[in-house]
């Protein structure tokens, strides 16, 4: 014999019915294959928009001062130095993970842009 479900049983029920799926943790549920199209140009567009990458203010920040970079670096200073450096006399707060990132695209010590 069946006992009644809990409140909480009976609330994830409901929410499942709704189109929330709480397992995948999804919050639609796709009724054809319309809603499917609809849902495939929304990736589509979410993916284009990555493509076109919208330049990034720290960057327009970091580029007038990276010759201070090189220097300190080649005076053997990590990142996480010259981050700190940035931080407490230029007022700008930088990671060490992005001079890191800004380094190997610019081209490092040898001047060739690093995969």
């Amino acid at each position: 014999m069946a006992s009644p479900p809990t409140p909480y049983v009976a609330l994830l029920i409901a929410i499942r019915r709704f189109g929330f799926d709480t397992i995948r943790r999804r919050g639609f549920r796709a009724d054809g294959p319309e809603q499917f199209v609809d849902f495939q140009r929304v990736r589509e567009s979410r993916a284009r928009n990555l493509r076109e990458e919208r330049p990034s203010p720290l960057r327009d920040k970091v580029l007038p001062r990276w010759a201070l970079v090189r220097e300190l670096h080649a005076q053997g200073l990590g990142f996480r130095l010259i981050a700190r450096y940035f931080s407490k006399q230029l007022r700008i707060q930088v990671s060490p993970s992005y001079l890191r990132k800004m380094w190997r695209e610019l081209g490092g010590e040898n001047g060739q842009p690093q995969p």
